[in-house]
């Protein structure tokens, strides 16, 4: 599932723009910092236990892609980047003109 793992860290190489690589924290507490790698393999990662903690590190598109697949898991991000995250279409990646994809997505996953 990872590219590369040392103990409980592990890491998702991602592809070109819009994805970036992901950190994985497999421990009593599983953690994933910028969900925009490899979508099939966050949700195996997730469907083996749910996600404690999502952390994104800055709110650019490419750091939030999949923010989506674990909107149950609490959000954890700088408080000098809160203001993006404010309300649930800037948490999810989903602009006015994106809603409607957003939300099939969210649907049909």
């Amino acid at each position: 599932m990872f590219d590369y793992r040392h103990g409980r860290i592990g890491l998702i190489k991602g592809g070109k723009y819009p994805h970036c690589h992901t950190l994985v924290v497999d421990d009593e507490k599983r953690a994933i910092m910028d969900a925009s790698s490899d979508r099939e393999r966050l949700l195996a990662f997730h469907a083996e236990r749910e996600l404690d903690i999502l952390v994104t590190s800055h709110a650019h598109e490419d750091h939030t892609l999949y923010n989506s697949l674990f909107d149950r898991a609490p959000l954890w991000v700088h408080e000098l980047d809160a203001l993006p995250f404010s309300d649930i279409r800037s948490r999810t990646g989903c602009s006015e003109t994106t809603i409607s994809w957003c939300s099939a997505t969210r649907m049909h996953g």
